[in-house]
Protein backbone atom coordinates (compact mmCIF):
# COMPACT_ATOMS: atom_id res chain seq x y z
CA UNK A 1 0.00 0.00 0.00
CA UNK A 2 1.30 3.45 -0.96
CA UNK A 3 0.63 5.81 1.92
CA UNK A 4 2.57 9.01 1.17
CA UNK A 5 2.89 11.43 -1.74
CA UNK A 6 6.62 10.67 -1.91
CA UNK A 7 5.92 6.96 -2.30
CA UNK A 8 3.32 7.70 -4.97
CA UNK A 9 5.68 9.93 -6.98
CA UNK A 10 8.38 7.26 -6.82
CA UNK A 11 5.96 4.59 -8.04
CA UNK A 12 4.73 6.93 -10.78
CA UNK A 13 8.28 7.42 -12.08
CA UNK A 14 8.77 3.66 -12.21
CA UNK A 15 5.46 3.31 -14.05
CA UNK A 16 6.44 5.94 -16.63
CA UNK A 17 9.78 4.25 -17.17
CA UNK A 18 8.10 0.87 -17.71
CA UNK A 19 5.53 2.29 -20.12
CA UNK A 20 8.35 3.94 -22.03
CA UNK A 21 9.56 0.43 -22.89
CA UNK A 22 6.37 -0.38 -24.82
CA UNK A 23 8.01 0.03 -28.27
CA UNK A 24 10.70 -2.48 -27.31
CA UNK A 25 8.12 -4.89 -25.92
CA UNK A 26 6.19 -4.67 -29.17
CA UNK A 27 9.15 -6.14 -31.03
CA UNK A 28 9.78 -8.94 -28.53
CA UNK A 29 6.53 -9.98 -26.83
CA UNK A 30 3.86 -11.78 -28.91
CA UNK A 31 1.18 -11.03 -26.30
CA UNK A 32 1.80 -7.29 -26.65
CA UNK A 33 1.81 -7.65 -30.42
CA UNK A 34 -1.60 -9.35 -30.49
CA UNK A 35 -3.08 -6.79 -28.13
CA UNK A 36 -1.60 -3.97 -30.21
CA UNK A 37 -3.21 -5.32 -33.38
CA UNK A 38 -6.60 -5.72 -31.65
CA UNK A 39 -6.49 -2.20 -30.20
CA UNK A 40 -5.65 -0.66 -33.56
CA UNK A 41 -8.31 -2.65 -35.41
CA UNK A 42 -10.96 -1.56 -32.91
CA UNK A 43 -9.74 2.04 -33.02
CA UNK A 44 -10.11 2.04 -36.82
CA UNK A 45 -13.57 0.53 -36.42
CA UNK A 46 -14.87 2.95 -33.75
CA UNK A 47 -12.76 6.03 -34.58
CA UNK A 48 -12.17 5.92 -38.35
CA UNK A 49 -9.87 8.64 -39.58
CA UNK A 50 -8.19 9.15 -36.20
CA UNK A 51 -4.67 10.39 -36.89
CA UNK A 52 -2.94 9.56 -33.61
CA UNK A 53 0.34 7.67 -33.84
CA UNK A 54 -0.43 3.95 -33.41
CA UNK A 55 2.38 3.12 -31.01
CA UNK A 56 1.84 6.34 -29.07
CA UNK A 57 -1.86 5.54 -28.73
CA UNK A 58 -1.09 2.01 -27.53
CA UNK A 59 1.45 3.37 -25.05
CA UNK A 60 -1.20 5.78 -23.74
CA UNK A 61 -3.65 2.91 -23.21
CA UNK A 62 -1.08 1.04 -21.15
CA UNK A 63 -0.10 4.17 -19.23
CA UNK A 64 -3.65 4.73 -18.02
CA UNK A 65 -4.19 1.03 -17.39
CA UNK A 66 -1.14 0.98 -15.13
CA UNK A 67 -2.28 4.20 -13.45
CA UNK A 68 -5.53 2.45 -12.53
CA UNK A 69 -3.50 -0.33 -10.87
CA UNK A 70 -1.29 2.22 -9.13
CA UNK A 71 -4.29 4.11 -7.77
CA UNK A 72 -5.69 0.84 -6.45
CA UNK A 73 -2.46 0.37 -4.45
CA UNK A 74 -2.60 3.91 -3.08
CA UNK A 75 -4.17 4.92 0.21
CA UNK A 76 -7.76 6.05 -0.31
CA UNK A 77 -7.12 9.38 1.42
CA UNK A 78 -4.45 10.26 -1.15
CA UNK A 79 -6.57 9.46 -4.19
CA UNK A 80 -9.67 11.15 -2.81
CA UNK A 81 -7.63 14.29 -2.14
CA UNK A 82 -7.02 14.46 -5.90
CA UNK A 83 -10.64 13.64 -6.85
CA UNK A 84 -13.00 16.34 -8.11
CA UNK A 85 -16.70 15.69 -8.73
CA UNK A 86 -18.87 17.75 -11.05
CA UNK A 87 -22.17 17.63 -12.89
CA UNK A 88 -25.58 16.74 -11.48
CA UNK A 89 -24.56 16.13 -7.87
CA UNK A 90 -27.97 16.07 -6.16
CA UNK A 91 -28.02 12.24 -5.85
CA UNK A 92 -24.52 12.32 -4.34
CA UNK A 93 -25.89 14.43 -1.50
CA UNK A 94 -28.59 11.85 -0.68
CA UNK A 95 -26.85 8.74 0.66
CA UNK A 96 -30.06 7.69 2.41
CA UNK A 97 -31.68 6.88 -0.95
CA UNK A 98 -30.51 3.94 -3.08
CA UNK A 99 -29.28 4.60 -6.62
CA UNK A 100 -27.80 2.62 -9.46
CA UNK A 101 -24.50 4.40 -10.08
CA UNK A 102 -23.44 3.12 -13.51
CA UNK A 103 -20.16 4.04 -15.12
CA UNK A 104 -17.82 3.13 -17.98
CA UNK A 105 -14.29 1.73 -18.01
CA UNK A 106 -12.83 5.18 -18.62
CA UNK A 107 -10.05 6.88 -16.68
CA UNK A 108 -9.94 6.28 -12.89
CA UNK A 109 -13.17 4.25 -12.93
CA UNK A 110 -12.25 2.36 -9.76
CA UNK A 111 -12.42 5.59 -7.75
CA UNK A 112 -16.20 5.87 -8.00
CA UNK A 113 -16.76 3.40 -5.16
CA UNK A 114 -14.37 5.07 -2.69
CA UNK A 115 -15.77 8.50 -3.52
CA UNK A 116 -19.38 7.45 -2.94
CA UNK A 117 -18.43 5.62 0.21
CA UNK A 118 -16.91 8.80 1.62
CA UNK A 119 -20.20 10.57 0.90
CA UNK A 120 -21.91 8.11 3.23
CA UNK A 121 -23.32 5.57 0.79
CA UNK A 122 -23.60 1.92 1.62
CA UNK A 123 -22.51 0.15 -1.54
CA UNK A 124 -22.70 -3.07 -3.44
CA UNK A 125 -20.36 -3.46 -6.40
CA UNK A 126 -21.21 -5.64 -9.39
CA UNK A 127 -18.02 -7.33 -10.65
CA UNK A 128 -16.81 -10.34 -12.57
CA UNK A 129 -15.98 -13.59 -10.81
CA UNK A 130 -12.87 -13.67 -8.65
CA UNK A 131 -12.61 -9.96 -7.79
CA UNK A 132 -11.77 -9.37 -4.14
CA UNK A 133 -12.55 -6.43 -1.88
CA UNK A 134 -8.91 -5.33 -1.68
CA UNK A 135 -8.73 -5.20 -5.48
CA UNK A 136 -11.55 -2.66 -5.45
CA UNK A 137 -9.55 -0.33 -3.21
CA UNK A 138 -11.99 -0.71 -0.34
CA UNK A 139 -12.01 -2.55 2.96
CA UNK A 140 -15.32 -4.26 3.58
CA UNK A 141 -15.25 -3.77 7.34
CA UNK A 142 -14.72 -0.01 7.28
CA UNK A 143 -16.30 0.82 3.95
CA UNK A 144 -19.46 -1.31 4.19
CA UNK A 145 -18.96 -2.84 0.79
CA UNK A 146 -20.54 -5.95 -0.65
CA UNK A 147 -19.30 -7.58 -3.83
CA UNK A 148 -21.86 -9.13 -6.18
CA UNK A 149 -20.69 -11.70 -8.71
CA UNK A 150 -22.32 -10.70 -12.00
CA UNK A 151 -22.10 -14.29 -13.24
CA UNK A 152 -23.85 -15.83 -10.25
CA UNK A 153 -27.32 -17.25 -11.09
CA UNK A 154 -28.93 -15.29 -8.24
CA UNK A 155 -27.13 -11.98 -8.88
CA UNK A 156 -30.30 -10.15 -9.97
CA UNK A 157 -32.16 -11.27 -6.85
CA UNK A 158 -29.15 -10.23 -4.76
CA UNK A 159 -29.15 -6.76 -6.33
CA UNK A 160 -32.89 -6.33 -5.78
CA UNK A 161 -32.48 -7.30 -2.15
CA UNK A 162 -29.73 -4.75 -1.59
CA UNK A 163 -31.72 -1.94 -3.19
CA UNK A 164 -34.69 -2.79 -0.98
CA UNK A 165 -32.35 -2.48 2.03
CA UNK A 166 -31.33 1.01 0.91
CA UNK A 167 -27.94 -0.06 -0.44
CA UNK A 168 -26.82 1.62 -3.66
CA UNK A 169 -25.09 -0.31 -6.41
CA UNK A 170 -22.04 0.47 -8.55
CA UNK A 171 -21.87 -1.22 -11.96
CA UNK A 172 -20.63 -0.64 -15.50
CA UNK A 173 -22.74 -0.05 -18.58
CA UNK A 174 -20.07 -1.22 -21.01
CA UNK A 175 -19.62 -4.60 -19.36
CA UNK A 176 -16.36 -6.44 -19.78
CA UNK A 177 -15.03 -9.74 -21.01
CA UNK A 178 -15.75 -11.56 -17.77
CA UNK A 179 -19.02 -9.86 -16.86
CA UNK A 180 -21.45 -11.00 -19.52
CA UNK A 181 -21.52 -13.47 -22.36
CA UNK A 182 -21.04 -11.15 -25.32
CA UNK A 183 -21.52 -14.05 -27.75
CA UNK A 184 -25.22 -14.44 -26.91
CA UNK A 185 -26.69 -11.41 -28.66
CA UNK A 186 -30.25 -12.35 -27.64
CA UNK A 187 -29.49 -11.50 -24.01
CA UNK A 188 -27.96 -8.12 -24.90
CA UNK A 189 -29.31 -4.77 -26.00
CA UNK A 190 -28.08 -3.04 -29.20
CA UNK A 191 -27.10 0.59 -28.61
CA UNK A 192 -24.69 3.00 -30.30
CA UNK A 193 -21.19 3.80 -29.04
CA UNK A 194 -19.14 6.30 -31.05
CA UNK A 195 -21.52 5.84 -34.00
CA UNK A 196 -21.03 2.08 -34.03
CA UNK A 197 -23.39 -0.73 -32.96
CA UNK A 198 -22.55 -1.93 -29.45
CA UNK A 199 -24.19 -4.64 -27.34
CA UNK A 200 -24.68 -3.92 -23.65
CA UNK A 201 -26.46 -5.92 -21.00
CA UNK A 202 -30.10 -5.19 -20.25
CA UNK A 203 -30.06 -6.16 -16.59
CA UNK A 204 -29.18 -2.77 -15.10
CA UNK A 205 -32.00 -1.01 -16.95
CA UNK A 206 -34.43 -3.85 -16.14
CA UNK A 207 -33.42 -3.59 -12.48
CA UNK A 208 -34.04 0.15 -12.48
CA UNK A 209 -37.51 -0.30 -13.98
CA UNK A 210 -38.80 -3.07 -11.74
CA UNK A 211 -37.41 -1.56 -8.51
CA UNK A 212 -38.12 2.07 -9.48
CA UNK A 213 -34.51 2.95 -8.68
CA UNK A 214 -32.98 5.93 -10.55
CA UNK A 215 -29.88 5.30 -12.65
CA UNK A 216 -27.09 7.84 -12.22
CA UNK A 217 -24.65 7.70 -15.16
CA UNK A 218 -21.05 8.53 -14.25
CA UNK A 219 -17.86 8.95 -16.26
CA UNK A 220 -14.34 9.52 -15.01
CA UNK A 221 -11.13 10.78 -16.55
CA UNK A 222 -7.71 12.13 -15.58
CA UNK A 223 -6.50 15.68 -16.10
CA UNK A 224 -2.86 15.61 -15.05
CA UNK A 225 -2.88 14.42 -11.45
CA UNK A 226 -6.54 15.33 -10.94
CA UNK A 227 -9.13 12.54 -10.98
CA UNK A 228 -12.42 13.81 -12.40
CA UNK A 229 -15.87 12.30 -11.84
CA UNK A 230 -18.79 13.67 -13.83
CA UNK A 231 -22.33 12.75 -12.77
CA UNK A 232 -25.06 12.88 -15.40
CA UNK A 233 -28.72 13.65 -14.81
CA UNK A 234 -30.46 10.79 -13.06
CA UNK A 235 -32.51 8.54 -15.34
CA UNK A 236 -35.74 8.04 -13.44
CA UNK A 237 -37.85 4.99 -14.40
CA UNK A 238 -40.79 6.11 -16.49
CA UNK A 239 -43.65 3.72 -15.74
CA UNK A 240 -45.73 5.24 -18.52
CA UNK A 241 -43.38 3.37 -20.86
CA UNK A 242 -43.39 -0.36 -21.29
CA UNK A 243 -40.49 -2.19 -19.71
CA UNK A 244 -38.88 -2.69 -23.11
CA UNK A 245 -39.50 0.93 -24.04
CA UNK A 246 -37.83 2.23 -20.89
CA UNK A 247 -34.84 -0.13 -21.24
CA UNK A 248 -34.19 1.01 -24.81
CA UNK A 249 -34.69 4.71 -24.04
CA UNK A 250 -32.54 4.67 -20.90
CA UNK A 251 -29.72 2.75 -22.58
CA UNK A 252 -29.65 5.15 -25.51
CA UNK A 253 -29.60 8.13 -23.15
CA UNK A 254 -26.72 6.72 -21.09
CA UNK A 255 -24.50 5.82 -24.04
CA UNK A 256 -25.22 9.05 -25.90
CA UNK A 257 -24.26 11.02 -22.81
CA UNK A 258 -20.98 9.14 -22.29
CA UNK A 259 -19.77 9.04 -25.90
CA UNK A 260 -18.30 12.60 -25.98
CA UNK A 261 -16.16 11.80 -22.93
CA UNK A 262 -14.79 8.62 -24.53
CA UNK A 263 -14.05 10.54 -27.72
CA UNK A 264 -12.26 13.25 -25.72
CA UNK A 265 -10.10 10.78 -23.72
CA UNK A 266 -9.80 7.66 -25.91
CA UNK A 267 -6.45 6.56 -24.51
CA UNK A 268 -8.11 6.35 -21.08
CA UNK A 269 -10.73 3.88 -22.31
CA UNK A 270 -9.74 0.45 -21.00
CA UNK A 271 -11.68 -1.78 -23.41
CA UNK A 272 -10.00 -1.14 -26.76
CA UNK A 273 -8.64 -4.69 -26.96
CA UNK A 274 -12.14 -6.12 -26.38
CA UNK A 275 -14.52 -3.84 -28.28
CA UNK A 276 -14.86 -6.25 -31.22
CA UNK A 277 -16.58 -8.70 -28.85
CA UNK A 278 -19.45 -6.25 -28.32
CA UNK A 279 -20.11 -5.09 -31.87
CA UNK A 280 -21.16 -6.57 -35.21
CA UNK A 281 -18.24 -7.59 -37.38
CA UNK A 282 -18.68 -7.23 -41.14
CA UNK A 283 -20.03 -10.21 -43.03
CA UNK A 284 -17.49 -12.18 -45.02
CA UNK A 285 -17.19 -11.10 -48.63
CA UNK A 286 -17.26 -13.74 -51.35
CA UNK A 287 -13.90 -14.60 -52.86
CA UNK A 288 -13.33 -12.98 -56.26
CA UNK A 289 -14.11 -15.05 -59.33
CA UNK A 290 -11.14 -15.53 -61.65
CA UNK A 291 -11.54 -16.21 -65.36
CA UNK A 292 -9.46 -19.33 -65.80
CA UNK A 293 -8.08 -18.65 -69.27
CA UNK A 294 -6.94 -15.13 -68.27
CA UNK A 295 -5.64 -15.84 -64.78
CA UNK A 296 -1.98 -15.64 -65.81
CA UNK A 297 -2.29 -12.01 -66.95
CA UNK A 298 -4.33 -10.71 -64.00
CA UNK A 299 -2.46 -8.42 -61.60
CA UNK A 300 -3.00 -8.97 -57.91
CA UNK A 301 -2.11 -7.07 -54.78
CA UNK A 302 -2.05 -7.51 -51.03
CA UNK A 303 -5.43 -6.72 -49.46
CA UNK A 304 -4.17 -4.00 -47.12
CA UNK A 305 -7.69 -2.67 -46.52
CA UNK A 306 -8.43 -5.79 -44.50
CA UNK A 307 -5.15 -7.46 -43.50
CA UNK A 308 -1.99 -6.36 -41.74
CA UNK A 309 1.41 -8.04 -41.54
CA UNK A 310 3.27 -7.64 -38.25
CA UNK A 311 6.80 -8.91 -37.66
CA UNK A 312 8.59 -8.95 -34.33
CA UNK A 313 11.93 -10.37 -33.29
CA UNK A 314 10.74 -13.97 -33.21
CA UNK A 315 7.08 -13.84 -34.19
CA UNK A 316 5.21 -12.99 -37.38
CA UNK A 317 1.47 -12.41 -37.66
CA UNK A 318 -1.15 -11.89 -40.30
CA UNK A 319 -4.02 -9.96 -38.73
CA UNK A 320 -7.53 -9.85 -40.17
CA UNK A 321 -9.22 -6.54 -39.36
CA UNK A 322 -12.63 -7.86 -40.39
CA UNK A 323 -12.70 -10.81 -37.98
CA UNK A 324 -10.07 -9.57 -35.48
CA UNK A 325 -8.25 -12.89 -35.83
CA UNK A 326 -4.49 -13.17 -35.59
CA UNK A 327 -2.61 -15.90 -37.48
CA UNK A 328 0.96 -17.04 -36.97
CA UNK A 329 2.82 -17.13 -40.27
CA UNK A 330 6.34 -18.08 -41.29
CA UNK A 331 9.11 -15.46 -41.56
CA UNK A 332 9.33 -16.16 -45.30
CA UNK A 333 5.61 -15.55 -45.88
CA UNK A 334 5.70 -12.41 -43.72
CA UNK A 335 8.60 -11.06 -45.78
CA UNK A 336 6.88 -11.93 -49.06
CA UNK A 337 3.57 -10.34 -48.07
CA UNK A 338 5.37 -7.21 -46.87
CA UNK A 339 7.13 -7.02 -50.23
CA UNK A 340 3.88 -7.49 -52.13
CA UNK A 341 2.23 -4.80 -50.02
CA UNK A 342 4.79 -2.30 -51.34
CA UNK A 343 3.97 -3.17 -54.94
CA UNK A 344 1.27 -1.51 -57.00
CA UNK A 345 0.27 -4.97 -58.18
CA UNK A 346 2.06 -7.98 -59.62
CA UNK A 347 1.12 -10.27 -62.47
CA UNK A 348 -0.21 -13.65 -61.35
CA UNK A 349 2.14 -15.77 -63.46
CA UNK A 350 5.17 -13.90 -62.12
CA UNK A 351 4.09 -14.54 -58.54
CA UNK A 352 3.93 -18.27 -59.30
CA UNK A 353 7.65 -18.32 -59.98
CA UNK A 354 8.44 -17.63 -56.32
CA UNK A 355 5.46 -19.05 -54.42
CA UNK A 356 3.73 -22.40 -54.63
CA UNK A 357 0.54 -22.22 -56.72
CA UNK A 358 -1.42 -23.94 -53.95
CA UNK A 359 -0.41 -21.22 -51.49
CA UNK A 360 -1.32 -18.47 -53.94
CA UNK A 361 -4.73 -20.03 -54.47
CA UNK A 362 -5.25 -20.27 -50.69
CA UNK A 363 -4.29 -16.61 -50.24
CA UNK A 364 -6.72 -15.69 -52.98
CA UNK A 365 -9.61 -17.71 -51.55
CA UNK A 366 -9.05 -16.12 -48.13
CA UNK A 367 -9.02 -12.67 -49.78
CA UNK A 368 -5.49 -11.93 -48.60
CA UNK A 369 -4.77 -11.30 -52.28
CA UNK A 370 -7.12 -9.26 -54.41
CA UNK A 371 -7.26 -8.18 -58.05
CA UNK A 372 -5.36 -4.97 -58.67
CA UNK A 373 -7.11 -2.10 -60.38
CA UNK A 374 -3.84 -0.81 -61.80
Amino acid sequence: MIRTEAEYRKALLSLEEAVGQIPQKLTADPAYQREFLLCQANRRRFMPGDQRDEIGFFRGIHYHRELTKLEARTDTALTLARTVAEGALDPVRRPDQPYLFCSFHLGPFMQLGPYLNRQGFRLGVLTESGIRTDQLHLQAASDRLRIIDANAPDSLIDMMSQLQEGISLVAFFDGGEGVHDCRNRETLLPVTLMDRPYYCRKGLFYLSYVTRTPIVPVVSWREGQTLKLSFGEAIVPDRSLSRTGFIETAARQAFDWATPFIRAYPEQFALWHNLHRFTDLPAAEPAPTWPGEHTATIRVRFNEERFRVFSGEASHFLFDDATCQCFNISPALAKWLAWLQQQQGEQWDRLQSGVKPSLLTDLLNKQILRPSLN
